[in-house]
């Protein structure tokens, strides 16, 4: 459980899962049951550009169809070789969990036990204050990287068991607002069943991130 907070900053999350499909089953085939068992939820559909709406290490541009609700604000995308859930309406995990839950059981009655190659969950926050007002002076977690492009900041955490990329990203078109886009993977194969447990756990590991990249004050003030 997060601790909870007058104003939640979370703006969009994500999870993203890749695997190898059976011969006899295509990309084509899951959007084709995918939108006659959640027509009711997922009532549009569209194409996106090649290589749009893809995680940023995702090692080859394709084009994925997307399944949104009527108010566009959820969505389920399949392409070749990944299964994406989006949401910029829930800014809680507890919320945007059971869609997960829900997209894995479908993948499941497809025959897919295995080949699962990564799984990946992303935060993406908003901030409309300076970011030297709202960041930590230091990111208090082990660092194995570190970049800096012109004004966006990377950094990389890899354990034996996931890859954390934080960055932080300032607004192009919107002065004083910046975006810190925290991204925690796993690319060891595993069976379907192993999912959901490192989703609980990739949850907690990324709110750590996001407390120990925040201004302890700026927390404090947000605590309800």
């Amino acid at each position: 459980m997060t601790t909870p907070v007058k104003n939640p900053t979370v703006k969009e999350v994500s999870f993203d899962i890749r695997f190898k499909l059976k011969d006899e089953i295509s990309y084509d085939k899951i959007g084709d049951y995918l939108l006659r068992q959640f027509s009711k939820t997922y009532s549009k559909s569209r194409l996106t550009k090649e290589g749009e709406m893809l995680p940023p290490d995702f090692p080859f541009p394709v084009v994925m169809k997307q399944f949104l609700t009527k108010d566009e604000k959820r969505l389920v995308g399949i392409g070749n070789g990944i299964l994406t859930v989006h949401t910029v309406e829930h800014n809680r995990f507890e919320k945007f969990r059971p869609e997960i839950k829900i997209m894995l059981k479908f993948l499941d009655d497809l025959g897919l036990k295995d080949g699962i190659s990564r799984v990946g969950l992303r935060y993406i926050d908003e901030f409309k204050s300076p970011s030297k007002k709202v960041l930590h002076k230091s990111i208090e977690f082990p660092i194995k990287g570190f970049s800096e492009k012109g004004k966006n900041a990377l950094f990389i955490m890899e354990s034996e068991e996931d890859i954390l990329n934080l960055r932080i990203i300032e607004s192009a078109d919107k002065p004083g607002v910046f975006f810190l886009d925290t991204d925690l993977y796993n690319k060891k194969k595993k069976d379907l069943n192993m999912v959901l447990p490192w989703l609980d756990k990739a949850h907690k590991k990324l709110y750590s991130a996001f407390e120990s990249a925040i201004n302890p004050e700026y927390f404090k003030s947000q605590i309800k």
